[in-house]
């Protein structure tokens, strides 16, 4: 098993506020990185899908600095 790999695997939380309320921090982190949002995982936040789609790979923003700018204003 990876170190990462218990973040795929087990079912996931059975409330559905509690799921809405996950995929929201992960949209706010991939917006935080500039990457682009799956429309899956915002449909799903607003109500309209039952499934968020797969998750993004943690191992990939591990190492990944915030810019001088964000540092300084304490972001």
């Amino acid at each position: 098993m990876t170190a990462t790999e218990h973040l795929d695997q087990g079912p996931r939380p059975q409330r559905p506020e509690i799921q809405r309320a996950i995929i929201r921090v992960v949209i706010t982190g991939l917006r935080n990185f500039k990457e682009p949002v799956p429309q899956r995982m915002i449909d799903f936040v607003e109500g309209r899908a039952d499934d968020p789609g797969p998750l993004p790979d943690p191992e990939k923003y591990r190492n990944r600095r915030r810019s001088w700018w964000q540092r300084m204003l304490g972001r």
